[in-house]
């Protein structure tokens, strides 16, 4: 036996195995970083529960509270000084599949000013 292969085999020899149940944890551990790190998972910050009957209830007037309660915290909160309104942003799959931002524009007075929908297509950035 050479001298290289017999520090190899030393090492072979007193190697310790981790669990197998040990691995999976940290490779699906690492797929599910991967996965909320990108859009791999798909989620794109759906809101859950959100569709196009209850976003519809929203009306203009309605306080940010009943908002909360009617559809849950907003996943993005952007204020336009110029309009003196905070957009809150959600995102839902609508009735015909498609990827849809909808927007709660909420008045400095804490009420509903008006609500805003887009749908995103396959062809959309």
């Amino acid at each position: 036996m050479s001298t290289l292969a017999s520090p190899v085999q030393a090492l072979l020899q007193h190697r310790t195995w981790l669990p197998r149940s040990f691995i999976r944890v940290i490779a699906l551990s690492v797929v599910g970083l991967v996965c909320a790190c990108s859009n791999i998972g798909g989620s794109y910050f759906l809101t859950p529960g959100l569709n196009d009957d209850r976003a519809q209830r929203i009306r203009a007037g309605m306080s940010a509270l009943e908002v909360k309660v009617a559809i849950g915290n907003p996943h993005q909160r952007v204020r336009f000084d110029n309009l003196k309104a905070t957009a809150w942003d959600y995102r839902y799959i609508d009735t015909w599949g498609y990827i849809t931002d909808f927007a709660v524009m909420v008045g400095h007075d804490g009420r509903v000013v008006n609500t805003v929908s887009a749908r995103h297509f396959a062809d959309d950035q």
